[in-house]
């Protein structure tokens, strides 16, 4: 399994450096044709090059065993407006993203809000720096009750649908995001 997870987080520096080089060497002038641009890069690349190019330019570094169907999930779904209660691609909201995050990419049927979804997973370590990869995250936003939910996506990141913003990606230390953490929780699949 080592080996398996060395050979993956090689294969993914030299993606990222090859798509960087391309970048940089065939760079067009994005004012003068940006369709083509993107038109370029949509057929030049796989889309799991596309994927480690777009978190690798965002300053997120993926694990070297990551789960490519988490990682595929949240970029498929950046930009959704919120909705509450949503559950669709027209509008969702945290609780719902966490659930299709959890199904899709784990196989994991997550039910409730936010208050519901902590009852369903260990939450026994609160320290940040004990997040992994795919464990939930959870803010007391609205009267100190569990309102909020986001998945961890790794470098202090998180994937999450904002009511102001839909789904985005944000940093567990911006100010908003640290006055309201409450605990994180991991489902355990061995239940």
């Amino acid at each position: 399994m080592a080996y398996f997870c060395a050979l993956i987080k090689i294969i993914n520096i030299l993606s990222i450096l090859t798509f960087l080089v391309h970048s940089l060497c065939h760079a067009e002038n994005p004012k003068k044709n940006p369709k083509r641009l993107n038109d370029s890069l949509n057929q030049e690349y796989t889309d799991e090059e596309r994927l480690l190019g777009y978190f690798h330019s965002r300053n997120i570094v993926l694990d070297s065993c990551y789960n490519y169907a988490l990682y595929k999930t949240v970029i498929n779904w950046l930009g959704t407006n919120y909705q509450f209660a949503g559950e669709s691609n027209k509008g969702i909201d945290c609780s719902g993203f966490a659930t299709v995050l959890y199904k899709e990419a784990y196989g994991i049927n997550l039910s409730g809000g936010s208050y519901d979804i902590i009852k369903q997973v260990d939450t026994t370590f609160k320290n940040k720096n004990d997040l992994k990869v795919g464990d939930l995250v959870f803010f007391t936003i609205y009267k100190k009750r569990v309102s909020h939910v986001g998945v961890y996506i790794g470098g202090n990141k998180f994937a999450h649908s904002s009511t102001r913003a839909g789904v985005i990606i944000s940093d567990l230390d911006e100010p908003y995001y640290l006055k309201y953490y409450y605990k994180s929780g991991r489902f355990n699949i061995n239940q």
